[in-house]
């Protein structure tokens, strides 16, 4: 579970933010690679070493902005943005740059967390019944 607190002590007894407030999305483009495209697709028809390749360029731009955003928790969020990626990326359709856009957007939604409401404040509270109901009526 991700801690509310993103506030870590540092030296001289001052606490300093552990997350970057102003932190936007890694913008994950890099030069083109042509193998990096070739590996793209075959990440999307289940070549486990292409998408192997596809991690080890875009995990670090993943963590970095994670850090300044979750601070410690960046390592189970990354583990969840990939988890999103593997499950859909047979579902996605595009260019090496647009897949880094694709799994920025992931990497930002999982850092904001799941979404959250609160439970509703006024849900009757109904008695347990405490004797069997009759048979219904056949007439």
């Amino acid at each position: 579970m991700r801690s509310l607190d993103r506030r870590e002590p540092s030296g001289g007894g001052v606490s300093l933010p552990a997350t970057d407030p102003h932190a936007r999305p890694p913008h994950l483009a890099s030069p083109p690679d042509p193998d990096l495209a070739l590996a793209l697709e075959a990440a999307r028809h289940g070549d486990e070493d292409a998408f192997r390749r596809l991690y080890r360029a875009v995990q670090p731009r993943v963590l970095r902005y994670l850090r300044a955003v979750v601070g410690t928790d960046a390592e189970d969020v990354a583990s969840e943005t990939w988890e999103h990626i593997a499950r859909d990326l047979h579902h996605f359709h595009g260019t090496y740059d647009r897949f880094q856009a694709w799994a920025a957007t992931i990497c930002a939604n999982a850092a904001a967390g799941p979404p959250w409401s609160p439970p509703p404040t006024n849900w009757p509270n109904f008695p347990a019944p405490t004797t069997p109901r009759p048979p219904p009526s056949t007439g």
